[in-house]
């Protein structure tokens, strides 16, 4: 795999090497980072990085909890990659935690998009992508 993103403030690229080496790259910056595979065209993922220890990912039935959160007021914000809008809403978590929260995202328009590889330009066809 070649390992990449173009995301603006979070742009990295980690090459080829060779089986058993690892690589990194970070994100400096809260948002939602792309990242692709320059090798497989249908290979991609998001990062989401928060500014808070304070996140979660739903389980298949699009439940989540958050735990240790301490009482307070936040703004609750849920983010989907097929979803155009995403929902943020203020959640008070008290003493004794929160109510439970139902958020709904709309994803009924989404078509997926083919990106382009590391250097914008479209993918070679090619008969079938082999994993």
């Amino acid at each position: 795999h070649n390992v990449f993103s173009n995301t603006p403030g979070g742009a990295f690229d980690l090459g080829l090497y060779p089986r058993g080496e690892s690589r990194a790259a970070g994100f400096r910056r809260p948002g939602v980072y792309a990242v692709f595979c320059n090798i497989h065209p249908r290979m991609s993922a998001y990062v989401v990085s928060v500014p808070s220890p304070h996140y979660a990912q739903p389980d298949r039935d699009g439940r989540f909890t958050i735990p240790d959160v301490p009482a307070g007021r936040y703004r609750l914000r849920v983010w989907h990659e097929r979803a155009r809008e995403q929902a943020a809403r203020p959640l008070v978590v008290t003493a004794g935690g929160a109510a439970p929260v139902a958020v709904a995202l709309d994803v009924r328009d989404y078509r997926p998009q083919p990106h382009a590889n590391k250097f914008g330009q479209p993918y070679p066809r090619a008969a079938r992508d082999e994993y």
